[in-house]
C-alpha cells in the first residue's frame, strides 16, 4: 500500500510522464504538440499542486512555468524553435517547481544537442545507405547491375523539421529522477 505523503507525487509523475511521452508521439508524427493537451496537464498539474501544498504549490509553480519558458523562449524567438515546444517545458516546469525546471531546462538542451547532431549524422548518411541497399537488392535478385540507378535525392537538414518534444522529454525524466519521482513511481509499480 501507498503511504498518504506518496499519492501526490506518484500522480505528479505519472501524469508528468504522459504529458511528455504523448508530446513526443504527437511531434515525431505531425510536428506539433496539441495546445488542448498541455492546457488539460497544466490544469491537471494545478491541481496536483493545490492539493499537496495549496497556494504555496501554486507560487512553486508558476515559478516553475516561466523558468521552463525562460529557457526556449531564445530559441523560438531566433525561429529555430516552435511554440509548442516552449510551452511543453513550460508545463514541465509548472509540475516540477523552479528547481526541476532548471535542470529539466539544461538537460534539454543537452539531449536536443546529441538528438540534434543524430539527426545530422542520420540525414548526411542516409542516401548512402539507400544506394548501397539498392546495389545489395541487384546483387541478390541476380538483376544486370548496369540497370539505371534510382535518383537518390539529398535533402537538406537546413529548413527541415526537427521533433524537440523527445529531448524535452529526456530532459523531464532526468528532473524527476534528481527529484526523487521515478523512485515513487517505481514504488507503485
Amino acid at each position: 500500500m501507498l503511504p498518504a505523503s506518496e499519492v501526490i507525487p506518484v500522480c505528479i509523475g505519472f501524469s508528468l510522464l504522459a504529458v511528455v511521452l504523448v508530446s513526443s508521439v504527437t511531434d515525431l508524427t505531425w510536428h506539433r504538440i496539441p495546445n488542448l493537451l498541455l492546457l488539460s496537464a497544466l490544469l491537471v498539474a494545478t491541481m496536483l499542486r493545490i492539493s499537496d501544498e495549496g497556494f504555496a504549490g501554486i507560487i512553486s509553480g508558476i515559478s516553475g512555468l516561466i523558468v521552463g519558458l525562460a529557457f526556449l523562449m531564445p530559441l523560438y524567438a531566433l525561429g529555430s524553435m516552435g511554440a509548442g515546444d516552449v510551452k511543453l517545458l513550460g508545463v514541465v516546469g509548472f509540475f516540477l517547481g523552479p528547481w526541476g525546471a532548471f535542470v529539466a531546462g539544461i538537460a534539454t538542451l543537452i539531449a536536443g544537442a546529441v538528438l540534434g547532431l543524430a539527426y545530422i549524422g542520420w540525414r548526411s548518411i542516409e542516401p548512402v545507405l539507400a544506394r548501397q541497399s539498392w546495389r545489395l537488392m541487384q546483387l541478390l535478385l541476380a538483376e544486370h547491375p548496369s540497370s539505371p540507378e534510382p535518383n537518390f535525392v539529398v535533402t537538406p537538414v537546413r529548413g527541415s523539421k526537427f521533433a524537440y518534444a523527445p529531448a524535452i522529454a529526456g530532459g523531464a525524466i532526468f528532473a524527476m529522477w534528481q527529484q526523487g519521482l521515478l523512485t515513487s513511481l517505481a514504488m507503485v509499480a
